[in-house]
């Protein structure tokens, strides 16, 4: 009971003495008691609020930036596909050297088999790739070259003349080949 008239004298004295700061504070909060009401409602209610807001800002922002790097990365595509294609037509290329290399050596070997003097070589790469030929050799093997020649699965004539030499019996073999492949 002590802590009970403790209160009890404690409200008493309270408002026995209305010059007293206990009671002007009490009267203050029951004038302003809306006031204060709605004052701790938005202190209580303002804090989930702003934390809503935030996430919604940085729910926009994350948005944008998932925008801009979808943006990039569909420019890296296409930057990669233009480096895939370069690599390709650069690699084809590539593939074409090496096939008119080893045309010519298979050439070289066939006159080289042959007794043959090739006097020309002369590839034409502008429109499709094309080889012209001119071999020098005596009459009787300058048909066994044309054979071999006919025989490459890579090249085929496109027109063929043979023309004769007025030099120890020599015909020339001038031959216009182009790629099959």
């Amino acid at each position: 009971m002590n802590k009970n008239n403790f209160i009890y004298r404690w409200i008493e004295q309270a408002y026995l003495r209305p010059n007293g700061k206990v009671y002007q504070c009490l009267v203050l909060l029951d004038q302003y008691r809306k006031t204060i009401h709605l004052s701790l409602f938005l202190i209580i209610a303002c804090y989930p609020i702003i934390l809503l807001s935030q996430q919604l800002i940085q729910q926009q922002q994350n948005q944008q930036q998932l925008e801009s790097f979808n943006q990039q990365i569909e420019q890296n595509k296409r930057s990669l596909a233009s480096l895939q294609q370069y690599h390709t037509q650069l690699f084809s290329s590539q593939n074409t050297d090496s096939s008119m290399v080893k045309t010519n050596q298979q050439i070289k070997q066939i006159a080289e088999r042959y007794n043959g003097k090739i006097e020309q070589i002369h590839w034409n790469t502008d429109s499709e790739n094309s080889l012209n030929l001119i071999v020098n050799q005596q009459s009787s093997a300058i048909f066994n070259i044309i054979r071999q020649l006919n025989r490459l699965e890579h090249i085929a004539f496109r027109e063929l003349t043979l023309l004769k030499l007025d030099r120890s019996k020599l015909i020339q073999l001038n031959a216009q080949l182009v790629t099959t492949k």
